[in-house]
């Protein structure tokens, strides 16, 4: 097992259950940076990208599965759980099919591949908390192309999700896969919103926001909102 990336900014959200949001910033200019302060404890456990990512026939992108994760958990608390490492995240691909085709419900808010995590996340954050661990969930900046098609109706709100991008469509984040969207529109604040609420229902502890660049400092902002506390850790 590898130990978690040290992220440049994590944000802590205090929602049914805390989660905390972590954003990795990849950018090619320099803005200013925070100044460090060493004495705040990083992240400290395991994310399955670092098995996902490999090569090797065994692992790969379909080895992300919930009795995977499970054994995971049970050896991250009888070996590393002592020396700090606590949190296990799910990395891309926990609400992807085999052929890697991003699964959301009606309402266009993420949910677990049924065929990776036949019992959800629930049952399975409940398994990770009974060892002590936390549980954190992966998420792109950006409104995925996917869910903009599907024009699905926002919780709560009069919209769709082809309501709430910029127009015209413009492409955002680090790989530009995903539509920018337009934080001016109200219902764009809810959607995050709806997204988050699932996550706190399920006892996500935190959530990895990856492919992040300056672009996306409105995506980070609207995640936090939903927060009553905010835990930023640069690097």
């Amino acid at each position: 097992m590898s130990t978690a990336r040290l992220l440049r900014r994590a944000l802590a959200m205090a929602t049914a259950l805390p989660l905390v949001l972590t954003a990795t910033f990849v950018s090619t200019s320099a803005p200013a940076q925070a100044k460090s302060d060493f004495s705040v404890k990083p992240f400290m456990g395991w994310s399955s990208w670092s098995v996902q990512s490999s090569s090797h026939p065994d692992y790969g992108t379909k080895w992300l599965t919930e009795e995977h994760i499970k054994n995971t958990a049970d050896s991250m608390a009888a070996n590393l759980k002592h020396a700090g490492y606590t949190n296990v995240n799910l990395d891309a691909g926990w609400n992807a099919n085999w052929n890697w085709e991003f699964r959301t419900d009606a309402n266009g808010i993420p949910e677990a591949d049924p065929e990776r995590f036949p019992n959800g996340i629930a049952s399975l954050a409940d398994y990770v908390h009974g060892k002590g661990l936390k549980l954190g969930l992966y998420g792109g900046a950006g409104l995925q192309k996917a869910i903009y098609d599907k024009n699905a109706p926002i919780v709560g709100t009069d919209c769709t999700t082809q309501d709430i991008t910029v127009m015209p469509l413009t492409p955002t984040n680090m790989w530009g896969g995903d539509w920018k969207i337009d934080f001016t529109k109200p219902c764009a604040q809810a959607y995050f919103d709806s997204i988050v609420d699932r996550f706190a229902s399920w006892g996500v502890d935190f959530l990895k926001v990856d492919g992040v660049t300056t672009d996306n400092v409105p995506d980070i902002e609207a995640w936090s909102k939903r927060s009553t506390r905010v835990d930023a850790r640069c690097g």
